[in-house]
């Protein structure tokens, strides 16, 4: 996972969404809910709400859960068979998702003892601050180990659960992933080249975005990347100063 920036929609969908909204208040419940979406469901798609989605995922259509390349439907995070109804047509609670997080989360939405999430939202919050890679081992995520209260993130633990991110499947292209940045990195640190070019070709080889783990998680201490934050650090601020950088949707070319 890694942090998502959303992006505004235009006037014509907000208006949309807004008389969703209010057809919603005045429907008897209980309802089904699943054939009010599937109703309206390409007329959503006509709108470009999809495309908007697919650009807050750098326009490679990523799962905004498992970051594999499946995503191609609009998930709910907050279900739309779940009270309150009016969640159904919040822009803010619509997410890109493959069909298998979308079938292992289903009607799923673990609450805390105050009533809040314990499944992670990447359009507001940083999952790396929830979880980890295990890369002595399974190569899948696990929860963060919090120090503060010597436990395992619940969020986080409770995200990689309900959406079986430590799947084999992933797990594999997590690892691969992470060979390949641990190579350019190598390679760096063996032969310093020009920066820009260095943080480009990063970025570019990033397909599970681990950079955010390693940039902004516990993969800082892990090596080459603790090599790379002990001898350059101006490169290694550059990414910690401006998180944006590792989001491709909204990167700019450095």
């Amino acid at each position: 996972m890694r942090y998502i920036s959303r992006v505004d929609l235009d006037l014509t969908q907000i208006k949309y969404l807004n008389k969703q909204q209010q057809i919603l208040k005045e429907i008897a419940i209980p309802f089904d809910s699943t054939s009010f979406w599937k109703n309206r469901y390409e007329t959503i798609k006509s709108k470009g709400f999809l495309q908007k989605l697919f650009s807050m995922a750098g326009n490679r259509k990523r799962c905004m859960y498992c970051m594999d390349s499946k995503g191609s439907d609009i998930e709910h995070f907050h279900p739309k068979s779940l009270p309150p109804f009016d969640k159904m047509f919040q822009w803010k609670n619509w997410l890109l998702c493959c069909t298998d997080c979308g079938r292992n989360k289903g009607v799923q939405f673990p609450i805390d003892k105050e009533e809040l999430p314990l499944l992670i939202d990447p359009t507001i919050e940083n999952p790396w601050l929830f979880l980890d890679l295990d890369v002595n081992d399974t190569w899948g995520l696990i929860g963060r180990h919090d120090l503060s209260r010597d436990a395992i993130s619940l969020k986080g633990q409770t995200t990689v659960t309900v959406l079986l991110l430590d799947r084999e499947d992933l797990n594999k292209g997590y690892k691969k992933t992470w060979k390949r940045l641990v190579k350019i990195v190598e390679d760096f640190l063996h032969t310093p080249y020009e920066e820009s070019e260095f943080i480009e070709v990063l970025l570019d080889d990033d397909d599970h975005h681990l950079l955010g783990w390693c940039f902004h998680g516990t993969g800082e201490n892990e090596s080459p990347f603790s090599e790379l934050k002990q001898q350059h650090p101006e490169i290694w601020q550059r990414f910690v100063n401006h998180p944006e950088l590792l989001i491709p949707a909204t990167q700019e070319k450095l």
